[in-house]
């Protein structure tokens, strides 16, 4: 059962985040899909699930070493895959081969269009 959740993080300084989740159900279900929905959430992206136990410990480590004294030598990279995208007819957005973050970039530039009304 697949359900939908909007999550905001909120930074809250240095080693701090500020997390909420909110579960979306149609106004109209019944109270115990209501009921299953909740506990599918609660079991996969809560503080206690599946999903977000080892991805908090990681992204802890992660800020952890991003701090360290042998990474402060190199400059990061922030391009994140920017201008090297590519349309293809038969898809819409740009797309990557490889894992970046040029999705997200296609994401943004279709609500833009959207928004725009263009």
């Amino acid at each position: 059962m697949g359900f939908l959740a909007i999550r905001v993080w909120h930074p809250r300084g240095p080693r701090k985040m500020e997390v909420y989740s909110w579960d979306l159900i149609e106004r109209e279900a019944p109270p115990e899909v209501v009921e299953l929905a909740r506990k599918m959430q609660v079991l996969t992206f809560s503080p206690s699930g599946i999903f977000e136990q080892d991805d908090g410990e990681m992204w802890g480590n992660s800020v952890e070493a991003m701090g360290g004294f042998y990474r402060c030598r190199f400059p990061l990279n922030y391009q994140m895959g920017a201008g090297h995208g590519r349309r293809d007819p038969e898809k819409p957005g740009l797309i990557h081969p490889p894992s970046t973050e040029i999705g997200v970039f296609g994401l943004y530039e279709q609500w833009r269009t959207l928004m725009s009304g263009k």
